[in-house]
């Protein structure tokens, strides 16, 4: 991401606009992905197999035939995605078990998360809730929740706002070492009903309970809609890989996971130390703090009853939930994920993502996924792809392919990419995901309709993540899933 002034100079003014690279994929030839070429070679080999059943007079248009549709099949997307991406998403959900689960005693069935594990780790008097993760690839990770206190964004000034994010990039750039333990951080932004005892406690500091009003008041509060809240969560990720598991031994007095959550706290208190001048009153949550924030997720209402109370990691369960090709249940909410297809493509102010944010009124949680890249890495990394893009140009320009718009910006940002770099900015990976919650499936869709409307006039673009709705809920769960 660059940033520009609104004349394109590109000099520090006192309203940058911020720009995002476009979405570059290599490929094998000429921007062709392997699995793209494989479809488009087995169609060519259907194609000659095929000679021997038609007349010799066909045999050309046969082949040309089977060539185009396996061109057509291989390089035209389908909502979203092309059809090697298709196979493996329907592969996934056709072998994931999407049967109705209900759970009954708690104490006799298996967890909603029975790969996370919730421990604690006591550290200067305080408690920290980590959620351990074992992974199916055999990696190893641990996560802490930091909650922020209130961020006044709408409030300031063009120029506070453009101090507090030039003073946020400088924290993100110091998570970016060459051997830092840190593997992900996920930034979380949840808008779910309010506590339902925000209007009985008004009414017990403030009213008479003698007026003969007072029944008929109190009802009517009650029975009315509550206020809608804004939460948000830095999550902060080590790995037991980029820790080394002889490391975490020694610093644990030879308890891996001690020693691990010893350097995931050491990382969280520097971040925390890092942002207090910005984001004054940052708290990192307790194990039962961390419980409940996951719980909430499941069930938006469950918030309005424990209201910041401690719940435990057994009772993060749903005691019903189910998966479909297009949502997925939970307690008596309906869930749809959607994945950030793309990021604001014309250069944009600093809120521009304030209607998402503060205008959505319908239960949903804004989910970035950021991966610190090693600045060597990034640069090699960078180098390679700008060479490879010049390469794939003379290709096109020797073959007759006319430049057009979309690959002129994809080449814009490789080379912005590589200048940045070379300057000394640092690079994160980075995913965004929304998970939007109603009840029913009617209010589901008026909550989708308010979401997505929000969403465009911040300029993302979001996919319905079809066939994946059970993995990409937990993309938007305090786990730093998703890249």
């Amino acid at each position: 991401m660059s940033v520009e002034t609104a004349d394109g100079s590109g000099t520090e003014t006192s309203a940058p606009r911020f720009a995002f690279p476009a979405h570059h994929s290599p490929g094998v030839f000429l921007g062709i992905r392997f699995p793209q070429l494989a479809v488009m070679i087995g169609g060519l080999v259907l194609g000659l197999i095929s000679l021997h059943f038609v007349p010799r007079a066909l045999g050309a248009v046969v082949v040309c035939g089977w060539c185009v549709a396996a061109a057509m099949l291989a390089l035209v997307p389908i909502n979203g995605h092309h059809v090697d991406d298709w196979v493996l998403i329907l592969a996934g959900y056709a072998t994931r078990t999407r049967q109705t689960r209900r759970r009954g005693d708690l104490r006799t069935i298996g967890h909603v998360l029975p790969e996370v594990a919730l421990l604690t780790l006591e550290r200067g008097g305080r408690r920290y809730g980590i959620l351990r993760e074992e992974q199916a690839a055999g990696e190893v990770t641990y996560c802490a929740l930091m909650q922020l206190g209130a961020m006044p964004f709408v409030l300031r000034s063009v120029e506070e706002r453009v101090n507090q994010l030039n003073r946020w990039g400088l924290v993100l750039g110091s998570l970016v070492r060459e051997h830092s333990p840190l593997s992900r951080i996920q930034l979380l932004h949840r808008t779910a009903p309010g506590a339902a005892r925000d209007n009985r406690s008004w009414f017990a500091r403030h009213a008479d309970p003698g007026s003969p009003f007072f029944d008929e008041a109190l009802a009517e509060q009650i029975d009315r809609r509550p206020p809608t809240e804004h939460e948000n969560f830095v999550v902060v990720q080590v790995s037991l890989t980029r820790i080394g598991r002889r490391q975490a031994a020694r610093r644990g007095g030879g308890d891996v996971d001690m020693g691990a959550m010893s350097i995931l706290a050491a990382e969280v208190e520097r971040l925390k130390a890092e942002l207090h001048e910005i984001l004054p009153g940052a708290a990192v949550l307790s194990p039962g703090g961390v419980a409940a924030v996951v719980r909430n997720a499941y069930d938006p209402e469950a918030r309005r009853f424990h209201d910041g109370h401690e719940v435990s990691w057994d009772s993060v369960s749903p005691s019903f939930e189910r998966e479909t090709a297009t949502h997925y249940e939970a307690q008596q909410y309906c869930h749809v994920s959607f994945a950030v297809r793309h990021f604001p493509r014309l250069p944009v102010d600093c809120g521009f993502q304030i209607p998402l944010i503060l205008e959505a009124r319908a239960a949903h949680c804004y989910s970035i996924v950021l991966q610190p890249v090693p600045p060597s890495k990034a640069l090699r990394a960078a180098e390679s792809a700008r060479t490879a893009d010049l390469g794939d140009a003379q290709m096109r320009a020797s073959r007759g392919f006319i430049e057009t718009a979309t690959r002129r910006n994809q080449r814009m940002g490789i080379e912005r990419r590589e200048q940045e770099l070379a300057e000394g900015h640092r690079e994160f990976v980075y995913a965004g995901y929304i998970t939007v919650s109603a009840e029913g499936s009617e209010a589901l869709e008026a909550a989708i309709a308010d979401v997505e409307d929000c969403a465009l006039r911040s300029h993302l673009d979001l996919q319905r993540l079809v066939g994946e709705q059970g993995p990409a809920f937990t993309f938007t769960l305090p786990l730093c899933r998703g890249l």
